[in-house]
């Protein structure tokens, strides 16, 4: 009869603390796992993929990327690429440019991408005849978007030149880091964006080890408890922190893999460096020693309050049309033959 007193009087204090610990934890702001409520009036935008995880899914949609703001248009074309463009996907005319949320345009309308404000920036010098294929998808990495370069490469004739837009949030990316992932879940109420395919550095051979799509992993009652949603944010911090060190040799090395394909089907690969931290600068340098082309245009404003959609982060049309005219300088010089191109030193 004690016996099974103490263990009645033993579950009632771990029940009583744990409530306490709830308690506690919620009073200092922390709350269960939850969704982002500002992407459920977001529609279906992109559809699951085997292999990459998630890939844009074609249609128009008319949707805002925060609440209140207006509503943009968004056209993807059957071959994934945002907005209907004319001519085909790959040829000597063509030029793809590839990359994440920034270079898809996420909360900017069609013509306002800095693909798009480049194309007509282009156009308008006579060069209209040169097809700039937007082939950005929102969430990706480095890793996503070199596979679907090589989807695509197998599909079309190459295109001239791949150009490939750098954020430096993109080695968390190509690792699968919790950080991301976890947001990834909490953001995925209407999309695709949960399983991801993801990389490490094999410890022997220093290269690259690929792994399939997975999804992030939600602790049992993390929707209902704060307490073990914040154990499990915590466990996974310490569990990114071992592979942090690791995300820029990675990432350099998908680039050069990336940039290898390009060369190997005659088309030219240029980085486009859109923004890195302060913790991603040295990408910069790497890609300088490396000798792998880059367009900097990180000091263009972004981010700042008058370059981002309010209440998302993202670039906003004004930062595009930025974007979009110093590609279209660019551009010119490489499309037309004049000697300007992007080098380890360009701003």
């Amino acid at each position: 009869m004690r016996f099974w007193v103490s263990m009645a009087l033993l579950i009632a204090s771990l029940l009583i603390a744990l409530l306490a610990g709830e308690g506690v934890v919620r009073l200092t702001g922390h709350q269960p796992w939850s969704p982002l409520p500002r992407f459920d009036g977001i529609p279906a935008v992109t559809q699951p993929d085997a292999e990459l995880g998630w890939t844009n899914k074609p249609g128009h949609y008319l949707f805002s990327a925060v609440p209140g703001l207006p509503a943009v248009a968004v056209t993807v074309a059957a071959d994934g690429s945002r907005s209907a463009h004319t001519g085909p996907l790959g040829g000597p005319d063509a030029v793809w440019v590839m990359g994440c949320s920034l270079t898809y345009g996420w909360g900017v309308g069609d013509g306002e991408t800095y693909t798009a404000v480049a194309a007509a920036e282009l156009a308008a010098r006579g060069l209209g005849d040169k097809a700039l294929v937007n082939l950005g998808v929102a969430g990706y990495g480095t890793l996503q978007t070199w596979l679907l370069f090589q989807r695509r490469a197998k599909d079309h004739p190459a295109p001239k030149m791949v150009l490939y837009g750098l954020f430096g949030g993109h080695g968390e990316r190509n690792l699968g880091l919790h950080n991301f992932t976890r947001v990834l879940d909490r953001a995925a109420s209407q999309q695709a964006w949960v399983a991801m395919p993801y990389a490490r550095l094999d410890p022997v051979t220093g290269e690259p080890k690929f792994h399939p799509p997975e999804r992030y992993r939600r602790w049992p009652g993390a929707g209902r408890s704060a307490l073990i949603n914040l154990a499990q944010e915590r466990f996974d911090q310490i569990s990114d922190l071992r592979l942090q060190p690791t995300r820029h040799e990675l990432t350099l090395k998908l680039i050069r893999r990336f940039a290898d394909d390009s060369h190997a089907l005659g088309a030219k690969f240029v980085v486009l460096i859109l923004h890195l931290g302060d913790d991603d600068a040295s990408l910069r340098d790497d890609l300088k020693r490396n000798g792998i082309p880059f367009l900097d245009m990180t000091d263009m404003g972004y981010p700042s309050p008058d370059t981002i959609v309010p209440g998302d982060g993202h670039p906003n049309a004004l930062m595009h049309a930025r974007w979009g005219k110093r590609l279209a300088d660019f551009l010119q010089g490489e499309l037309s033959g004049s000697a300007q191109s992007a080098s380890t030193t360009s701003r």
